[in-house]
């Protein structure tokens, strides 16, 4: 019985999200696990969000208050439901055959977690960011009561104080029927973020291809040791990838369909991204900014109210905590030096070369490697690099290339272009805060960042195969 206590507040946030999106897509032809993937991580989200505006008016951790909360806001989504059932004359339970051959695909994909699942309780306390920033801030809430903004204090710069906190609030809601904060919690929000995300790549692809091979993705995913190790870790990256590829295929769906009801759901999904994060901050304001033109460009279908109106009105509440957090919470980033103006620390030429050289053999160690074998017996300066990305990173240049600028259609062009703003941003950050060495600086964050945008990525070249694979065969019938 305590140990399904653990899961209890997982599930109770599963179901008003999908409550949420279940009235959203009422009419809508949504796939029943494709709302469940998408219903996960707004669940957990909203909880979060709930369990932060109770850390602010009742200035304490309030297990009490906030079943209360979640119990008001269970029965108001389930009343709004059943009074638009009603209304549309609508049947109040659909099943047909197909909804239970579509929950095969996420059966398979938990049976190729389970070594993930196994592998994470050797790792229980996850790694050095977990229990340092994450799990700590966590604990500061759950047993501060009223001292909880003590984790706030400079003096705590190693915890990166001035980072949002969705994921430790995740895992206070995880404690709210414990005593004491149990490893276990951490452990299970980490795993089911990844899950929800592999989850969503496999049905948002799906949706939008009818292509069932998406699944190999996850399979491939799960096979790789350095994936393995950052998803059971306990670190906010898997977060940030959920949210932001949730972010991207309901505002792709918002703009093929010129569907208000995703462009409502991208604006929210967006203000969670920007509260998980500093990396994901930065991200959501770079698509907040993009969103727009990307709504109207080679879209004559678009209506601007149509969709701006949702699409901001769920971003502005969304973001509402991001706002608070920032303005009266988080103290300046005590890890920042600047280094154009630092006498110190300036930016050398040897740190730029450092941050591009990095990024290549980050990517490519396998062509690097390639080459070693082939010239390394005459050049002794040639040194081996551990392939930790296995080339997947190789693999997906070529399907870049061989998608025939599909990769640049007008339906993902906001990937891409984000993408390459998000790219600039961040090396121009690396160069400009000189206050840790580059080297340690890059090994250390360069393959969490990497794997934070991956599922998104994985998502914009499949597409972008198909896309053109589709193209191929057109032509060839046509001939």
């Amino acid at each position: 019985m305590k140990t399904l206590l653990i899961y209890l507040p997982f599930v109770i946030s599963l179901l008003i999200g999908y409550l949420f999106i279940h009235i959203l897509f009422l009419k809508h032809s949504l796939e029943r696990m494709l709302k469940l993937m998408l219903a996960g991580g707004l669940g957990l989200g909203l909880s979060a969000y709930i369990n932060f505006f109770s850390l602010i008016f009742l200035n304490r951790f309030q297990p009490t208050a906030l079943l209360i909360i979640h119990g008001i806001v269970f029965l108001a989504l389930s009343i709004l439901l059943l009074f638009l059932i009603k209304k549309n004359n609508l049947p109040l339970i659909t099943f047909q055959p197909k909804d239970a051959f579509n929950v095969i695909p996420l059966i398979l994909i938990i049976g190729a977690s389970v070594p993930l699942w196994y592998q994470a309780h050797f790792y229980a306390y996850g790694g050095w960011d977990a229990w340092q920033v994450w799990n700590l801030k966590a604990k500061f809430i759950f047993l501060g009561a009223e001292n909880w903004k003590n984790m706030f204090d400079p003096i705590l710069w190693r915890s990166s104080p001035h980072y949002p906190l969705l994921f430790p609030l995740v895992n206070v809601w995880g404690w709210v029927f414990q005593s004491e904060a149990i490893y276990k919690v951490p452990v299970f929000s980490s795993y089911a973020y990844t899950i929800l995300g592999l989850g969503l790549l496999y049905y948002s692809l799906k949706h939008l291809t009818q292509s069932v091979y998406a699944i190999l993705i996850a399979f491939i995913f799960l096979s790789l040791p350095l994936l393995n190790k950052l998803s059971y870790s306990q670190y906010s990256d898997n977060i940030v990838g959920f949210y932001l590829l949730a972010s991207f295929f309901s505002l792709i769906m918002a703009k093929t369909e010129n569907n208000k009801s995703f462009a409502l759901l991208g604006g929210i999904f967006l203000g969670l991204l920007s509260f998980s994060k500093s990396e994901g901050y930065l991200a959501s304001l770079v698509i907040l900014f993009l969103t727009p033109v990307f709504f109207f460009w080679k879209n004559k279908e678009a209506n601007k109210k149509r969709l701006l109106i949702p699409f901001f009105l769920g971003a502005f509440f969304a973001f509402l905590p991001t706002i608070i957090f920032e303005i009266f919470y988080s103290p300046n980033n005590q890890t920042f030096v600047n280094g154009l103006t630092s006498p110190t620390k300036p930016i050398t030429l040897n740190r730029i070369k450092t941050v591009f050289g990095f990024y290549f053999f980050e990517m490519c160690a396998p062509l690097w490697n390639a080459f070693y074998k082939m010239v390394g017996k005459t050049m002794g300066e040639f040194t081996y690099l551990e392939p930790k990305w296995n080339g997947l990173w190789v693999i997906v240049f070529i399907g870049l290339i061989m998608s025939r600028l599909k990769c640049l259609s007008s339906k993902i062009i906001i990937i891409p272009i984000f993408l390459l703003c998000y790219t600039g941003i961040v090396t121009f950050y690396y160069f400009l805060n000189t206050y840790f060495e580059i080297g340690w600086w890059l090994q250390n964050t360069l393959h969490r960042i990497l794997f934070a945008v991956l599922p998104t990525i994985l998502f914009w070249v499949y597409y972008s195969l198909w896309e053109s694979q589709k193209i191929s065969v057109g032509k060839k019938t046509v001939s």
